[in-house]
């Protein structure tokens, strides 16, 4: 019994979940069952006399050491470092003050050798995150990183928030042979904007994130300088949007999803001790390199977007805009000069928008994991021609935006399913060489049946 509580204790559970545990696992009755005050004893002098979890400075400077780098790990196991080592190159930390700052980092090899790098400062451990205090931790991270690759780290985006600290040290510590840009996570932008408009009008509101959905949505940097001039020209005609402006100028974010993950999957939103929290975090390292997916190199449809392509085609929404030479729609100015065999015509219409009584928001009338919401919805129609979107089917690209933004749309979906390339799902299948169904012009080159140039056996043309 008192194995399997030390078992429980090592796994995070709390004293009084244990004692619950034991319960049910020995189907104990009340006579029977340990008091509770022994439990929490037990657990107790286990945790911090064999795990070493407290926060005494001298026990947690000796874990960290024995646990740092020293070139013999597996690539899943997991090992500390920081920017001072001693003579043996083992880690030293701090006690925390901000003379002597507690620093310290933890990974394993294959989580160095990925392409991406996610960097988590836990805010109730480091209060106060200067300028002095990034530049140490990225500078052990690059340290760190040079001694299990063999290569300098070289950094070509980052993703952080709008903090002159942070933008200092990535300049301190990657400047020398990086020319990164750096990046903005833009559900927190857009979080943050739906939070400072609520006290605003409804149409004031909508007129704010329509803006900062076309100012993601841009394909370049000049289109993005000169959309936000024009929306700074428009903004500035409101009263306002005043203070709004000149909080979106001076404040920026400060909320991490990986900080959020940790704290769900690892300290179970408990306030560990420093100790029991760098046995959790090494255990996390050591959990995400071993089940780490490879980094995907091609964009592929994802299940969200065959279902919206799906629905609405059924409803009429997606079609392929046929021009007839011998017509005079052929002869409009809306209609295309030049069609290729690769190329297909998608035109794209809203879907009809129902208004919820009970969240009080209109939707979509098409199913729930087919929705998305009015603004990015509206940049599959953005600058749309009458004629609809001139879909490649061979190079698989669409001129619009949402294209452009996250390599896929419902555009190319659906014209490589008119084609036979793909499935409804937005798996690949094999070529079709029949006669189409749909009455069109044959989208490849390859016509049907057997090639009428096909001479006879051994004919070497």
């Amino acid at each position: 019994m008192k194995d399997v509580a030390r078992d429980w204790a090592a796994q995070g559970l709390r004293p009084l979940r244990v004692w619950h545990g034991l319960m049910r696992r020995f189907n104990l009755d009340d006579a029977a069952t340990p008091p509770l005050v022994t439990v929490q004893r037990l657990v107790h002098n286990y945790v911090v006399g064999t795990l070493v979890g407290s926060d005494l400075l001298k026990s947690v400077r000796l874990k960290i050491r024995d646990a740092g780098y020293s070139g013999h790990e597996k690539d899943s196991s997991a090992f500390t470092f920081s920017w001072r080592n001693d003579t043996e190159r083992r880690p030293i930390i701090g006690n925390g003050t901000d003379q002597d700052p507690f620093v310290v980092g933890i990974t394993t090899k294959k989580l160095l050798q990925m392409p991406t790098a996610i960097l988590g400062l836990s805010s109730g451990i480091s209060m106060r995150q200067t300028q002095e205090q990034y530049t140490e931790v990225l500078s052990s991270l690059r340290r760190v990183y040079q001694l299990v690759t063999g290569k300098d780290m070289c950094v070509q985006y980052a993703m952080g928030d709008a903090d002159l600290a942070q933008w200092a040290a990535l300049q301190d510590a990657f400047s020398i042979n990086s020319a990164f840009r750096f990046l903005m996570c833009f559900f927190h932008v857009a979080k943050k904007v739906y939070e400072k408009t609520r006290c605003l009008d409804s149409s004031v509101a909508a007129m704010v994130l329509r803006h900062l959905h076309e100012l993601h949505f841009t394909s370049t940097e000049t289109e993005f300088n000169k959309k936000l001039a024009e929306v700074k020209a428009e903004w500035s005609n409101w009263v306002q949007l005043v203070g709004f402006r000149a909080y979106i100028e001076k404040v920026w974010l400060n909320e991490k999803t990986f900080i959020a993950a940790i704290k769900r999957d690892v300290t179970m939103r408990r306030r560990f001790k420093v100790g029991t929290l760098v046995d959790q975090l090494m255990i996390l390292c050591g959990g995400e390199s071993v089940r780490a997916k490879p980094i995907a190199t091609t964009t592929t449809f994802s299940d969200r977007l065959a279902r919206r392509a799906k629905a609405l085609t059924r409803d009429g929404l997606l079609y392929e805009k046929v021009f007839q030479r011998g017509r005079i729609t052929s002869l409009l100015a809306d209609a295309p000069s030049r069609t290729t065999t690769n190329s297909i015509r998608v035109m794209a219409l809203p879907a009809t928008r129902v208004f919820d009584v009970l969240e009080r928001r209109s939707r979509e009338n098409l199913p729930a994991t087919a929705q998305l919401n009015s603004e990015t919805a509206r940049m599959d129609r953005l600058d749309m021609p009458p004629c609809g979107w001139e879909v490649d089917t061979e190079a698989r690209t669409c001129p619009c935006r949402f294209n452009m933004k996250h390599g896929s749309c419902v555009h190319l979906l659906f014209a490589l399913g008119a084609v036979g390339s793909i499935d409804a799902t937005g798996r690949e299948t094999l070529f079709y060489r029949g006669t189409n169904k749909r009455k069109r012009a044959q989208a490849r080159t390859q016509p049907a049946g057997r090639p009428r140039a096909n001479g006879h056996a051994l004919h070497m043309e």
